[in-house]
């Protein structure tokens, strides 16, 4: 475990705009510093650092945090990993609780176990260059071997029943190849953002899969080079093998898909270079093109990552590297300007072996798109990714946009503006009911203040008022159905609270008003001082004890709660 004065030390001696700034180009307006978001899709920029305060908060979406905060959700990692990924950046050395230093977890155990697995297959490498036709250089370079079935392995695993149990916990049962004739299959190492090793890429003829701990290559894009180099497009393939002869040819961004699971292309994959232009490689399979254009669909629902990603369609038998190798480095550009952008590849799929000329065509279109809406997280960026599939099915079947989106009499912007307005009602009803309510004669309004300023004094920036004697006290005056309940139990779990955690403990209208309390401290200097007198007044109300150096003399707080 990461000690927690090493925490406190890293928050204060790493800047949060050094540390944003060598993600995200920021630009000094006044006291702050902005960019464009870069959480979601936006033309001016809403998202602000304060060095101040060593918070970041974007007046777009809502998202707020600190430097460890920004890591984890920039690059979809765990706390412990964004901090050895900030002190990795900056020179530092992590510290670990003594107490826990000589304790292995079990993910130490089950990495060890792959690690030495890996030693194993990398004694078997001349299948690779023999068969495969790697470079011996590139083999060593990368750390590659061969899939093999050892007997001293196996027998090694099958007298020691602990070792039995870890096995099968990564995916190596009894010290057998998940497929008996994977034997001599390539077989890649997989680390994550923050260079930390996650397991082995198995690359099955029938379909690759992970020796290493369960979920472990969640949203993993294989990177050989282990660098990115800036203003080149990402070029992401589901081919392992064409990815690691891309990178002998001297091709830069090249990356091989490496979540098993997925099988394809994720967001979660989208989000971690950032790419200007991406390019997805996919295999001409009616099967396999169909089912990309679905998953692409679904994606829009919740995320607006897909603006800039082509899609290539290429041969069963042509890979990239073969191609690159034939002509030179210099044909990859004209093979690439072959791709689609990512609304003419989902119209393609979407039409391939439909009647255009039939009456029920725009329906049926219309209708698709419209439940996609209806499905979606009504994100700014949705209808105009909606318009942009519409427009491509027109440019393929030479009808109208609006005739595409037409649906019993209604186009689709009229469609979204009386949805848009009609949640616009129910959400305000449902705000107005909620701003009524009184738990433990106190106003839910200043249950969400507190629960503000719990999560800033949980990240540092505020000094600490709300002690955990007085937190539980107060739960039980509120209950549990709330907001500030809600944030002290992730505080409890995980000893920290994250931008995720908050979206996944706190429903719509709660993270609203939160996320309003964290905005109007980014705004207002007095929010503090408000927040404090408001945890005196309850504390003194309810006759708790309360944490403040001296009791302010007032007899009631800024915002007069409901008694």
């Amino acid at each position: 475990m990461i000690s927690k004065s090493f925490i406190e030390s890293l928050k204060h001696s790493v800047s949060i705009v050094d540390l944003i700034d060598s993600y995200v180009p920021l630009k000094k307006q006044g006291k702050e510093y902005v960019a464009c978001c870069p959480f979601h899709t936006e033309s001016s920029p809403s998202f602000k650092v304060n060095e101040n305060k060593d918070l970041y908060h974007c007046f777009g979406c809502g998202e707020h945090g600190g430097i460890i905060d920004f890591v984890m959700t920039f690059e979809s990692i765990g706390f412990a990993d964004a901090v050895e990924t900030i002190a990795g950046k900056f020179g530092l050395t992590v510290e670990y609780e003594k107490k826990s230093a000589p304790k292995n977890t079990t993910n130490d155990a089950e990495i060890s176990l792959v690690r030495f697995i890996q030693k194993v297959f990398n004694k078997n490498q001349s299948p690779l260059n023999e068969t495969l036709g790697i470079s011996q250089k590139t083999i060593e370079q990368l750390e590659l071997g061969g899939a093999t079935n050892s007997l001293a392995v196996q027998n090694s695993i099958r007298n020691d029943d602990a070792l039995k149990k870890l096995a099968g916990k990564i995916n190596f049962h009894s010290g057998y190849l998940k497929v008996p004739s994977d034997t001599n299959a390539l077989v890649v190492p997989l680390y994550r953002a923050n260079k930390k090793f996650a397991g082995l890429y198995v690359n099955s003829k029938n379909e690759p899969y992970l020796i290493g701990p369960k979920g472990a290559d969640r949203g993993l894009l294989y990177n050989p080079s282990k660098t990115f180099v800036k203003n080149k497009p990402l070029i992401i393939s589901t081919d392992m093998l064409d990815a690691i002869k891309c990178y002998d040819l001297g091709i830069p961004n090249y990356m091989c898909a490496a979540d098993t699971k997925a099988k394809s292309l994720t967001t979660e994959m989208l989000r971690a270079y950032r790419a200007d232009t991406t390019y997805f490689i996919v295999k001409n399979d009616p099967e396999r093109t169909k089912a990309l254009a679905m998953d692409l669909l679904s994606a829009i629902k919740t995320s607006n990552n897909l603006y800039g990603l082509n899609i290539l369609v290429i041969s069963e038998k042509i890979s990239l590297n073969a191609m690159v190798a034939a002509n030179g480095n210099d044909v990859l550009p004209t093979i690439l300007s072959k791709a689609n952008s990512w609304h003419d590849y989902i119209a393609r799929e979407l039409i391939r072996d439909k009647d255009t000329f039939a009456p029920s065509f725009k329906d049926e279109m219309a209708q698709l798109l419209l439940e996609t809406y209806e499905q979606s997280t009504k994100h700014n960026g949705m209808p105009l990714m909606l318009y942009l599939i519409a427009d491509s099915i027109g440019k393929c079947t030479r009808l109208n946009p609006q005739q595409i989106l037409h649906l019993a009499s209604e186009n689709i912007d009229e469609h979204i503006a009386r949805k848009i307005k009609q949640s616009e009602h129910e959400l305000m009803d449902k705000h107005l009911a909620y701003a009524k309510q009184v738990l433990g004669g106190v106003s839910v309004k200043d249950i969400d203040t507190l629960t503000a300023l719990l999560i800033l004094e949980s990240k540092g920036v505020a000094e600490p008022s709300i002690t955990n004697e007085i937190s539980e006290s107060l739960i039980k005056i509120l209950g549990e159905d709330n907001s500030f309940a809600k944030v002290h139990k992730i505080l409890n779990d995980h000893g920290y609270i994250s931008q995720q955690d908050l979206n996944e403990a706190l429903d719509e209208i709660e993270k609203f008003q939160v996320n309003s309390n964290l905005s109007d401290f980014m705004l207002d200097d007095g929010f503090l001082i408000d927040a404090k007198m408001l945890v005196d007044y309850i504390c003194t109300s309810h006759n708790l004890l309360t944490a403040l150096p001296q009791k302010p003399n007032h007899t009631q707080p800024i915002s007069s709660p409901s008694m």
